[in-house]
């Protein structure tokens, strides 16, 4: 079964990703004449941010245990 630990790491993950890649992609239409090398900075920017999120929610989840 789900935890509810895992539906908001997952939530987060999902977020990350779609916030970063959707806001990469305005900004390569708006500003870069459609170009999609922001499309892969968001990318790579969105990677970083989940990176650090399973980071934290591993030590929430080892600190939790001690508990």
């Amino acid at each position: 079964m789900f935890s509810q630990s895992k539906i908001i790491y997952a939530w987060c993950f999902f977020a990350s990703i779609y916030t970063t890649l959707s806001l990469a992609e305005t900004i390569g239409e708006k500003y870069f004449s459609g170009s999609s090398i922001p499309w892969f900075i968001g990318l790579t920017i969105g990677c970083f941010i989940t990176w650090q999120i399973e980071k934290i929610f591993k030590k929430a989840e080892r600190i939790e245990k001690l508990l």
